[in-house]
């Protein structure tokens, strides 16, 4: 974060959502920064289970009368958040996006958003992937998820849902991707 050319202070810390630790990050900016333009920024720089969940930007960071960072005088992230992309619109948008609704506890995905930066980590990875073999009937290796972490990404390396299947009549096909059948 201190790479970036628009921040000026920052410091990282840990909270946890439904018991799921979840990295926050503090900024200072020499301008007004959009936190979508600095999370994608740390995706070039940085593997996806580092990226923070939360981004706040603050005027100052507070201190201590000895000048260190006072981590108790920073604001609790709030676990709602912003929703700026088009919802999942094609089956297999909707098939994950119930999938991760349901692991993630988040209400409001939206098909740009990062499974890492809602706060999946890998064990929920593991279990996502678990849970899109079950209903599509296609084994999917876990890196697929680490190399295309966004909802809409991941939904165009599975092979297409039927729009109107349900978990029992979709196909228990056993292939995997990337086999070439």
């Amino acid at each position: 974060l201190r790479q970036h050319p628009h921040i000026t202070d920052t410091t990282i810390t840990t909270h946890h959502h439904n018991n799921q630790p979840q990295l926050t990050a503090y900024i200072t900016t020499t301008q007004p920064t959009n936190p979508t333009h600095i999370t994608n920024w740390l995706h070039t720089k940085l593997p996806h289970h580092l990226i923070p969940t939360h981004l706040i930007t603050l005027d100052k960071l507070p201190r201590t009368p000895n000048g260190k960072i006072d981590h108790k005088a920073l604001p609790t992230p709030t676990p709602n958040h912003p929703t700026h992309n088009r919802p999942p619109t094609t089956p297999n948008e909707k098939l994950i996006a119930q999938i991760w609704q349901d692991l993630l506890e988040h209400n409001d995905i939206g098909a740009h958003d990062n499974f890492f930066t809602l706060g999946g980590h890998s064990l929920l990875a593991s279990r996502m992937v678990s849970r899109l073999t079950a209903r599509t009937g296609v084994s999917v290796p876990l890196r697929t998820v680490f190399d295309h972490p966004t909802l809409a990404d991941l939904a165009q390396h599975l092979p297409e849902v039927p729009e109107n299947a349900a978990p029992t009549t979709i196909p228990r096909l056993r292939r995997t991707l990337g086999s070439g059948s």
